[in-house]
């Protein structure tokens, strides 16, 4: 097993235009004892093992995190999902699922509000290519619940890749793609399915979304409303675009939907989350202009209506690429995560505070460790109790990571003002290490990261670190 080595905040800071904050992280290890509250790093021989995804019980009292491990007697992948106890990284549970003909692949997570019931979403590869896959387990031990596929008409790859529960708990929602229509072609997704037993309650497509799917879905709170963005081609299947559909939850009427046209080079969906009220649907997309670079919108959840839009300034755009978004707890404030471009095509983590109300940026922050050539943040989360943020991505010295040395790297910052307060760092030289997704458990103590390492002897590893957040 790995030692964690953790950055010092050794700090040279640079005030620079538009409230850009530069932080040259140093890479002096911590002298007193490490962050690292528990981990556990595990594979099966020659796979290729990863954790994708995790989330939390809603009473902290478990967490749990899903991904790929190859069966060592068949070599087939299957999908993993372990529950850990939060204080001490013991197993409360494990269960695997193979669907019998050697791929399966989970591409997202998440628990009923009640605590009861734990949903995986992805693909299962059958007689018929890839088919979408949700399957439900039992919260409290594992046991599997039940099981649904989908295979589109064309029975060619379809993939579920978000998953939502109502309020009531008595539904689960589900956004993908899927070979659909008059002439078969991938579009975006959506269905809804009875929670207690898996039973369909409708689905829904876009024909219009050619070589699209969705990827973000979200439930209002009080239940009436399904809300789902994505990305697809529109211009005869040339420039890549992205689109919001709102839906309603009981019958999967479409009530609008809204396309982001971005810039003449198109766009791509990075991410959408809803204002605790319901009210509001913040998302964010990568543009393709020039370097590229990022816009966030927001858009009037009853009418589907712009309420503003921002995007990363300067000359080149900054060259950024979002890897992130998330709201804090009271709806103030939005992030952003991501990576930007700097001298000699060095790339640096980049976080981006704006005003949820008026779409005000607010203040910049961009990270790179010393030493690094290449640092690209995809992941963000802020704590439930509002006050921190934490991005984390990949780290090396080279320039591209095409040396395969990577290593997870976190930054910590504190709300509402982004003062960086702590870095850590997984992985080992001329190792290949990834982040996969991160949680903060719900009394804000603990930040989980999961995802893989590599190992010469055993290949890709499921790896899972809890930190503490004090």
């Amino acid at each position: 097993m790995k030692r964690i080595r953790i950055s010092r905040r050794a700090l040279a800071l640079a005030v620079l235009p538009s409230m850009l904050v530069l932080i040259l992280g140093s890479s002096s290890p911590v002298s007193a004892a490490s962050r690292v509250i528990w981990q556990h790093v595990f594979a099966t021989p020659g796979g290729n093992n990863a954790f994708w995804a995790v989330a939390n019980a809603p009473d902290g009292s478990a967490i749990y995190a899903t991904g790929v491990l190859r069966d060592p007697n068949t070599h087939a992948d299957g999908i993993e999902t372990i529950a850990y106890d939060p204080a001490s990284g013991n197993t409360l549970w494990e269960a695997r699922y193979f669907g019998g003909f050697g791929y399966d692949i989970p591409s997202s997570i998440t628990v009923s509000p009640d605590g009861l019931s734990v949903y995986i979403v992805g693909s299962t590869q059958t007689t018929t290519n890839l088919d979408w896959l949700v399957v439900a387990y039992s919260a409290s031990d594992g046991t599997q619940r039940w099981v649904q596929t989908y295979d589109g008409v064309n029975h060619e790859n379809d993939s579920a890749t978000g998953v939502a529960v109502s309020p009531d708990n008595a539904t689960v929602f589900v956004t993908g793609g899927a070979w659909e229509g008059t002439h078969p072609i991938t579009v975006p997704t959506t269905a809804a399915y009875g929670a207690a037993r898996g039973d369909e309650l409708w689905r829904t497509t876009d024909e219009t979304a050619h070589y699209g799917q969705g990827s973000s879905i979200a439930v209002s709170p009080d239940g009436s409303r399904v809300d789902v963005s994505g990305s697809f081609y529109g211009n005869g299947g040339n420039l890549p675009l992205t689109r919001t559909w709102s839906f309603d939850s009981a019958t999967g009427a479409e009530s609008w939907r809204s396309t982001f046209l971005g810039a003449p080079g198109g766009n791509s969906m990075n991410g959408m989350k809803m204002s605790p009220d319901g009210s509001r649907l913040y998302l964010t997309a990568q543009v393709f202009s020039g370097t590229g670079y990022i816009a966030v919108f927001s858009l009037d959840a009853s009418t589907g209506a712009q309420v503003w839009k921002v995007q990363t300034d300067g000359p080149a755009r900054l060259g950024a690429s979002p890897g992130g978004l998330d709201v804090t707890p009271d709806g103030s404030q939005i992030l952003i995560g991501g990576d930007v471009n700097r001298a000699g095509k060095q790339r640096a983590f980049f976080l981006w505070s704006i005003a949820s109300a008026t779409g005000a940026p607010q203040w910049k922050r961009v990270y790179q460790r010393k030493g690094d050539s290449y640092d690209a943040a995809y992941l963000l989360a802020i704590s439930p109790d509002g006050a921190s943020a934490y991005v984390t991505g990949i780290a090396c010295a080279s320039l591209y990571c095409n040396l395969f040395a990577r290593s997870w790297l976190t930054t910590a910052y504190s709300l509402p003002d982004g003062v960086l307060k702590w870095t850590a760092r997984f992985g080992s030289a001329n190792a290949d290490n990834r982040a996969g997704a991160i949680v903060v458990t719900p009394d804000s103590t603990k930040l989980v990261v999961v995802g893989d390492s590599y190992s010469t002897n055993l290949g890709d590893r499921l790896a899972v670190i809890a930190y503490g957040t004090g």
